[in-house]
This record gives C-alpha cells, sequence and structure tokens, in this order.
C-alpha cells in the first residue's frame, strides 16, 4: 500500500495532473478496500488500509482540487459535489463500515464542491453553497443524523456572510454581517433544538 502511494507520488514529478489523479484513486481505492464489507475481513487489514489511504488522500486532495480549479473551477466543483452525493448515499444506506463517518465526509464534501465553483461562478457559487447547506440541514432532521444538521449549520455560518459581502459590499456591512449571523445561530439553535426535544419526546410533537 505505500509503495503504491509512492509510486504515484512519484509520478506527479513529470506527469502532475494525471499524477495527481493516480494519487487520488489509489488513496480512495485503499479506502475502499478497508471500508466495504468482505474486503478485508481482518481488522489488523482494514486499518492498516485505513490509515494509509487516509494519510493519500490528505496528500492528494488539496492539491489536486487546486491544480484542477484554476482552469476548470466549474467542472472541478460539480465533480466534487457528485461525488460527495455519492458518499452521503453510501453512508446513508450503511453500505460500508463506519458509515456516519462516510455520511459526514460526504457533508464536508458536497459543501467543498460549491465553494469550488467561485472561480468561475462569482455569482452563484455562494448561493449554491448556502442552498446545499440548507438541504444538509433538512435531510439531517429527517434522518435523523445530528452531524448533518451540523455539517449545515456550519455551511450556512460561512456562507451567509459570503452571500452578504458578495450582494452588499461596502464598509456598512458589517452591522448587517453581525445581525444576520446572529440571527441564523439562533434560529439554528432554536430548529435542532426543537428537533430533539421532539425526538426524545414524540407524544409531545
Amino acid at each position: 500500500a505505500i509503495a503504491m502511494i509512492v509510486g504515484a507520488i512519484m509520478t506527479t514529478n513529470r506527469w502532475l495532473g494525471p499524477g495527481l489523479l493516480l494519487l487520488t484513486a489509489t488513496a480512495f481505492a485503499l479506502l475502499t478496500v478497508a471500508l466495504l464489507p468482505g474486503l478485508a475481513p481482518r481488522q489488523d487489514d482494514q486499518l492498516t488500509l485505513g490509515i494509509i489511504g487516509t494519510g493519500g488522500l490528505f496528500l492528494s486532495v488539496p492539491q489536486t482540487l487546486g491544480f484542477f480549479s484554476q482552469d476548470g473551477a466549474i467542472a472541478t466543483g460539480l465533480t466534487t459535489y457528485a461525488a460527495g452525493v455519492g458518499l452521503l448515499y453510501i453512508g446513508n444506506r450503511r453500505l460500508t463500515r463506519l458509515p456516519v463517518v462516510i455520511e459526514s465526509a460526504g457533508a464536508t464534501v458536497v459543501l467543498a464542491g460549491a465553494a469550488l465553483t467561485w472561480n468561475q461562478w462569482h455569482g452563484i457559487a455562494p448561493s449554491f453553497g448556502a442552498a446545499t447547506a440548507v438541504a444538509l440541514i433538512a435531510l439531517g432532521i429527517v434522518r435523523d443524523r445530528l452531524l448533518l444538521s451540523i455539517a449545515g449549520s456550519v455551511g450556512l455560518l460561512f456562507t451567509v456572510p459570503w452571500i452578504i459581502v458578495w450582494y452588499f459590499p461596502g464598509q456598512g456591512r458589517a452591522p448587517l454581517l453581525t445581525v444576520v449571523c446572529g440571527a441564523l445561530i439562533l434560529s439554528l439553535a432554536v430548529l435542532l433544538g426543537h428537533h430533539e426535544r421532539s425526538r426524545q419526546n414524540p407524544a409531545s410533537s
């Protein structure tokens, strides 16, 4: 596994783009073997491949996204977004080990995919990210997945100020940012708190 990661890294010295794709695919393949039931039945094999694959992803993903988003931000962002949706589906269907981790990773990836479109979709990317965050909050409430709601809430806390900065430029936006973010935090706290109470006491809802 280490030799595969090192070999993929070495290819980036000559072919940067293809090498980064090879490195990402290799790390993802190692993680797939570690997480899919039946492929690595022994726990020590799962742990070994999982650690090496995760390390490879940390090495490859930031460089790969940065490289391809320079000239193809929309394609890179939408591809990343689609990968995040796939992770959400796999985690939600419990098709892999550690489904909560996979689902949480999918939530992070879809938010990142929306943000990556910024280089070409200046006016659309913040709204795209906010809509994605709202969808994650709704999905977390419907599916009773607190981590999804938390991920969506964090996404909103980043995207809403981003929208305000883009559509309301100037020095006078600071009070607006403060008021909107405060109201957003309060609304999310009330919403999640009400959902948690309803879940614990279904008769009261």
